[in-house]
């Protein structure tokens, strides 16, 4: 399977904010949406279907957000092995394509229709959608090593294997789970963890039963390959180098998937080197344990 079967439902004052957004955007985007709701940031941007706009933009409306639509227009580029997960898009849209376009919510117009301005502009926009300097630096010096692997900044965010806080779980994202909007620099990023926290708490307040569930989910060992899968499990053990794997999560119709069936046992070497059922992954991989 690719993500976690029944979560609670996402609450805001006792609104069901996916019962007016889950046939539109992912969680994670609704969970940005329900921060900008509760005031844990001032603006956000979300991916959706560009036919999908009027009705998501009324949504918004209804509950008091403003949202401006993107002079961006793209054609999500999916990775099977990360469980179709879209990091880059592509530009040359052809008439038949599902076209794709980004919302810039906030309860303030004048920030939404900023934050469509200086979208081009990276560090300003990211700088508006409240992420931290550390991470935007981080983001703009390995964009050019990133870009063509998917935009995916996993191998240089996890540099060490010891217990991380599962505050800054940004792994998960590939089974639509987080309490984060950006590419953390470090699972150790303080600036990180104050966010992810801020948003726990008003989820807590709001929807705690998919608060608790969420936080169940990013308290777990990641197996990550940029090519063959990722998975995870919150149900382990570890003894020694050695990690005993309960419940598993992964992407259907990889390797992962496959090894994982097998064998649940995972010898790790370092963060980046480890065993599954006799075979090594030693490149282009990691795996971390988040508490």
């Amino acid at each position: 399977m690719t993500i976690p079967v029944s979560l609670p439902p996402l609450l805001f004052e006792g609104d069901n904010i996916d019962a007016g957004l889950r046939g539109f955007v992912t969680l994670c985007s609704r969970i940005e949406v329900f921060a900008v709701l509760v005031g844990t940031r001032d603006v956000c941007c979300i991916s959706l279907r560009e036919a999908d706009v009027p009705e998501v933009r009324d949504w918004c409306r209804h509950h008091g957000l403003a949202a401006e639509i993107s002079r961006r227009r793209y054609v999500p580029v999916r990775e099977p092995a990360k469980a179709g997960y879209s990091n880059i898009a592509s530009f040359d849209i052809d008439p038949s394509d599902i076209v794709y376009t980004d919302l810039m919510v906030s309860r303030n117009p004048e920030y939404s229709q900023l934050a469509a301005a200086c979208q081009e502009n990276g560090r300003i926009f990211a700088t508006m959608l409240g992420y931290p300097m550390c991470c935007i630096d981080f983001f703009v010096y390995w964009y050019a090593r990133r870009a063509d692997r998917d935009n995916d900044y996993i191998l240089p965010c996890i540099q060490s294997f010891k217990p991380f806080s599962f505050l800054n779980n940004s792994q998960l994202s590939y089974f639509d789970i987080s309490l984060m909007s950006h590419f953390p620099c470090s699972p150790e990023c303080e600036a990180t963890s104050r966010i992810s926290s801020e948003n726990l708490r008003a989820l807590q307040q709001h929807a705690p039963a998919l608060a608790s569930t969420l936080e169940t989910h990013l308290k777990s060992v990641v197996i990550y390959t940029e090519r063959q899968g990722i998975a995870y499990s919150h149900d382990y053990e570890v003894r020694g180098n050695t990690i005993r794997l309960g419940q598993v999560y992964t992407v259907q119709g990889t390797l992962m998937e496959q090894l994982l069936e097998d064998c649940r046992e995972v010898e790790v070497r370092s963060h980046g080197s480890f065993t599954i059922g006799g075979r090594l992954f030693n490149r282009n991989c990691r795996i971390a344990i988040f508490r």
